[in-house]
């Protein structure tokens, strides 16, 4: 959360851009005073960095507020990193959550084949038959 203060002797109005109007909101509360606004800046979960505007409008007078949020490390989490199979054999569930791209490594072995995904299953459920 972050507080801009503004002094002015003319009236005014504030605008957030409306490409940030997304992960930049205006906190409403009772404890501001008439010229303070507390603006609330979402988590940024993706890599890349980015930037939004604030205008302050009087008229023909405009005042630009810029924000800067850095992207978020980049990360591939697996939900388990090791499965015990039977000597039967089993399918496998491989949970996966990552803000980038990521791309999978088969070992060069012919008793790991990778299923076909059902309509209904994540994008990020890999399916293993061992």
């Amino acid at each position: 959360a972050i507080e801009i203060e503004v002094k002015a002797n003319i009236d005014y109005e504030m605008e957030i851009a409306e490409s940030a109007k997304d992960w930049i909101t205006e906190a409403k509360t009772r404890a501001l005073t008439t010229y303070k606004h507390a603006l609330t800046i979402a988590t940024n979960e993706e890599v890349e960095k980015r930037e939004g505007e604030i205008y302050f409008k009087s008229g023909d007078k405009v005042e630009t507020v810029k924000i800067y949020q850095e992207g978020a490390e980049a990360i591939i989490v697996l939900s388990q990193k090791e499965y015990i199979v039977s000597d039967t054999g089993e399918t496998i569930s491989v949970d996966i959550r990552s803000n980038i791209e990521y791309s999978v490594q088969m070992p060069d072995v012919d008793w790991i084949t990778d299923e076909p995904n059902t309509r209904g299953m994540s994008s990020h459920t890999l399916r293993y038959t061992i």
